[in-house]
């Protein structure tokens, strides 16, 4: 795919002219787009302190700093990033253990209830913006209010999904077959059920991808002149195809061919968006780049704690 994407581009655009348009680009406004970027990793940093390394603060115990968080965060994103069909996946489980301890179950599990809250907002994000693209309006301050209202709503789900999920299941005859009751049940012990707990990761969770969200949609309009709704659906189909299991090393070709298809639901082909999707692919590489090498220096000592349930 990176070989596909390499000839694409230079037989549709040209290199020279695609790397060209970053002559223009207002640094002021590529370095607030950065900023947004960067807060969107500080937040999912905390969402994993809140969860994964939440210690017996309370009783007096120690916690992860949260610079440590950050730079294990932060590595995981780049291995992400960088490696194809969602290999960087196991460098959570694999750092977490390394550095913080526990077993592999529950990092697994932990980052499984991680990336369902990923896939619930971008898919609930998803479902707003194409009801707002339906009745043609898109009204930042209804979104951010259903955005608020489906987190709440979600909340009631998630703790009666939980509490009754098991009957369910049982009822429907899956505990039958013992693997899945082992595999539901090891899930659902490490599954963030404290309602404190639940609305802090949520409402990072949601802080987080907006902060992303619109990192990128800026970063697209500096690039063009596509409106702010093609900017957002393009960056969103995006960061959709970032999360399916399959795609090439880095996200070649699936970032791009997912941002044009994502920017064209709104306005007519035009061979330049080929131009854009590689430059804003360009931008959140190097941003977690530099982010990640910003973080290296600071040392992760292995720690005796234990996460506790939450």
């Amino acid at each position: 795919m990176l070989v596909g994407l390499w000839f694409s581009v230079d037989s549709l655009v040209s290199w020279r002219a695609t790397l060209s348009i970053w002559r223009e680009v207002s640094l002021l406004g590529l370095a607030f787009a950065f900023l947004l970027f960067f807060c969107s990793h500080l937040l999912r940093a905390l969402r994993i302190q809140i969860y994964v390394f939440k210690t017996k603060t309370e009783l007096g115990g120690e916690q992860a700093s949260f610079l440590a968080v950050a730079k294990f965060s932060a590595m995981h994103q780049f291995s992400n990033n960088l490696l194809p069909m969602r290999l960087g996946e196991l460098a959570f489980p694999l750092l977490a253990r390394r550095y913080f301890g526990g077993s592999w179950q529950e990092r697994f599990s932990q980052l499984f209830w991680l990336r369902v809250l990923d896939a619930v907002f971008v898919g609930a994000v998803l479902i707003l913006l194409a009801g707002m693209l339906i009745v043609e309006r898109l009204d930042f301050n209804a979104l951010a209010v259903l955005l608020l209202l489906l987190a709440a709503l979600l909340s009631v789900l998630w703790c009666f999904g939980l509490r009754f999920g098991s009957k369910l299941l049982d009822r429907w005859g899956w505990f039958k077959v013992s693997y899945i009751k082992h595999l539901y049940s090891t899930i659902r012990h490490y599954a963030p059920e404290n309602i404190g707990v639940l609305a802090r990761l949520m409402l990072c969770t949601l802080l987080a991808w907006v902060c992303k969200l619109s990192a990128l949609a800026i970063v697209v309009q500096l690039l063009s002149q596509l409106s702010i709704t093609s900017a957002l659906f393009a960056t969103l189909a995006a960061e959709i195809s970032s999360l399916l299991p399959v795609h090439g090393v880095a996200g070649a070709g699936s970032f791009e061919a997912a941002f044009v298809g994502g920017s064209i639901l709104t306005q007519a082909w035009d061979v330049q968006l080929v131009a854009i999707a590689v430059n804003v692919h360009l931008f959140v590489f190097f941003s977690t780049l530099i982010i990640t090498m910003a973080l290296l220096p600071f040392n992760i000592r292995r720690s005796s704690m234990e996460a506790v349930d939450v």
